[in-house]
């Protein structure tokens, strides 16, 4: 079900000194194109621009590579960069600096208007990590010392679109984590503590400003021993939690890495068979899992795309299998405002029959008024848990519910009505 490819690093390409025609990246773009895939690609002057942590347009200090007299240099250079890749017809875009510091929002933002001036439907990778986490701790100020984590991304997501202006808003989404202890990895799964908490955020912030939404989800496993901390394994389970969630914000595009088994400078250890793909492009376990979860996807695309996120409440029992850090995260931020709940104009009444966490997404069709909802059963998927809530929506009669690409319609009983969710399991309702 994939339609794009990245072309990553590996295939590297330096268009100020190679000859195009005859580098390995064009052969790699003439076999995706074959297969009727678009590209975007790792250009070495492009990605380098926008990883800088100073403007690039300085005269005094000038050197036509690293900093530029004015902005029409700038763009000069950049457009020598994209010309030849210009000329492939499977060219749609370019890999920018991966989850740049907010040092780097300067010269990202001149570097991504100086692309788009040059090819304005140019597609510009900007993917960024949920904390933008900066290693120098002395250019923070002292108030955002202050900011507790999801409150400093909202402040981080302000600068972001204030400094580089893109159109649209991309996420990493690498959740499911070896449980660590001062650098020694345990036995069993923990789930970052934020995750559901920054991708509402992320959701509103892209609802408010009519951006589309995009996510890099996990699929994969590593270790970093140099640092204590890693990737697991993700199960079917746990790709559903993931893509079900990720819908329920508005998330609408969906990316994946693929890693393969080699050790790099961070001491990144992958395992190739929990990949997409291994080595040698055969296909692992998860590509089939993603080859259903996507052809569900697009079953129901045309009606989902119609809506966009408008708040989220949450509702658990006292006792939360699994980890429930990541839940209460999610509770506190809600209590103190830092996103917004729903109004619940549709749903009067949620009863939880099991222990666990049930997440409902408020979703509005903006032109038409429509209302409809995206409920997930958020409980952490290691668990292996059900849910069955009994859920009551006023005064509707009937309930269309959209379950793993089939869309059933069932009646309610005086505005209720029983639903059952497994792990990682979500549906999309509307009610009538």
């Amino acid at each position: 079900g994939f339609n794009t490819l990245f072309i990553s690093y590996v295939f590297q390409f330096n268009a100020i000194d190679e000859d195009f025609e005859t580098s390995k990246l064009k052969k790699v773009m003439d076999m995706a194109y074959a297969e009727g895939l678009e590209c975007f690609v790792f250009e070495t002057n492009l990605h380098r621009l926008t990883g800088r942590r100073h403007s690039l347009i300085d005269a005094e200090n000038a050197d036509g590579e690293n900093i530029f007299a004015t902005e029409e240099e700038l763009e000069k250079y950049v457009a020598r960069c994209l010309k030849p890749l210009m000329s492939h017809p499977a060219f749609i875009g370019v890999s920018t600096r991966d989850e740049p510091y907010k040092s780097m929002f300067t010269a990202y933002g001149q570097a991504y208007r100086a692309m788009k001036k040059i090819k304005p439907d140019l597609y510009i990778n900007a993917n960024i990590d949920l904390g933008f986490w900066e290693p120098n701790p002395e250019e923070e100020t002292e108030e955002e010392k202050k900011l507790g984590p999801i409150e400093k991304f909202k402040s981080n997501l302000e600068k972001w679109y204030g400094t580089v202006t893109p159109d649209f808003l991309q996420y990493d989404s690498y959740p499911i984590r070896y449980r660590t202890k001062n650098k020694e990895f345990l036995n069993g799964r923990s789930i970052t503590p934020t995750v559901l908490a920054a991708y509402c955020l992320a959701g509103e912030f892209s609802r408010e400003r009519d951006w589309p939404l995009g996510v890099v989800m996990q699929a994969c496993e590593f270790k970093v021993p140099t640092a204590g901390w890693g990737c697991c394994r993700t199960t079917e389970s746990d790709m559903y939690w993931q893509n079900n969630l990720a819908m329920a914000v508005g998330t609408r595009t969906f990316s994946y890495w693929s890693y393969f088994p080699v050790v790099n400078s961070a001491g990144e250890y992958y395992d190739d068979s929990a990949s997409i793909v291994d080595t040698f492009g055969r296909p692992n376990e998860l590509y089939r899992v993603l080859q259903k979860m996507h052809e569900e996807m697009q079953k129901t695309a045309k009606v989902l795309t119609r809506f966009k996120y408008d708040g989220v409440k949450l509702y658990t029992t006292e006792r939360i299998p699994g980890d429930g850090e990541f839940i209460r995260v999610l509770e506190e931020t809600l209590e103190n405002g830092v996103i917004s709940s729903w109004k619940a104009s549709k749903i009067s009444g949620v009863e939880l029959l099991e222990d666990g966490a049930l997440f409902i997404s408020e979703m509005k069709d903006y032109e038409t008024g429509e209302v409809g909802y995206y409920i997930v059963n958020a409980t952490d998927p290691t668990a292996k848990t059900s849910q069955t809530a009994i859920i009551s929506f006023g005064n509707a009669k009937s309930l269309r519910i959209y379950d793993k690409g089939e869309m059933r319609v069932e009646a309610l009983q005086d505005g209720r009505i029983d639903l059952r969710f497994q792990t990682g399991a979500g549906i999309f309702v509307i009610p009538q």
